[in-house]
């Protein structure tokens, strides 16, 4: 057990029988009553941020989170398949916990998987990946009611909008967080 008041920055706590990383801690000490501690939190099961705050004398319980960097092989069915490059141990990440950056997984590329207690429980991806176009039509020169954008389809399927000038074939990055076009490669 560790008092809330020396939790800091990255810590791993279990609270509400869930698992969470101290994103920021903000100590409040007013001028009558207890001091507290504001701590903003990230849910590692859903990813979602969450804030709480606790007496700077309460105890939390500090867990061990295992994070193991893992190459992405194949998907199968609801599942996704990582492997330890160094033990050649396959994992199982289940579909839910990558949800809607599906789009950002590429075959033989490294991603950091959080354990806790031998389950998955997160992906970290890279703030931006490299994808190649393979649809796109062609962008008419001087067309300014679309604001000087189109759609096209990326080798992962995604579809993103871009500027006129991306082609097929052409490379781009691509914000994971965002989801959107950065620039051509």
């Amino acid at each position: 057990m560790t008092r809330a008041v020396a939790l800091s920055k990255g810590n791993f706590i279990e609270t509400d029988n869930k698992p969470y990383m101290v994103l920021d801690k903000d100590f409040y000490s007013p001028g009558k009553g207890a001091a507290v501690v504001r701590l903003k939190l990230e849910d590692l099961s859903t990813g979602q941020m969450v804030k709480k705050v606790l007496r700077s004398g309460e105890n939390v319980r500090e867990i061990y989170v295992d994070n193991k960097t893992l190459t992405y092989l194949y998907q199968n069915g609801l599942n996704y398949i990582f492997m330890d490059q160094t033990t050649y141990d396959q994992y199982e990440v289940p579909a839910h916990l990558i949800e809607n950056k599906k789009y950002f997984l590429i075959e033989n590329t490294e991603y950091q998987v959080a354990f806790y207690q031998g389950k998955p429980l997160n992906i970290r991806f890279p703030a931006k990946v490299t994808l190649e176009v393979t649809q796109a039509e062609t962008g008419v020169r001087g067309d300014r009611v679309s604001g000087a954008t189109k759609e096209v389809t990326l080798s992962t399927g995604y579809k993103i909008k871009v500027p006129l000038f991306i082609n097929k074939g052409d490379k781009i990055l691509v914000n994971t967080k965002s989801g959107e076009y950065i620039k051509k490669v």
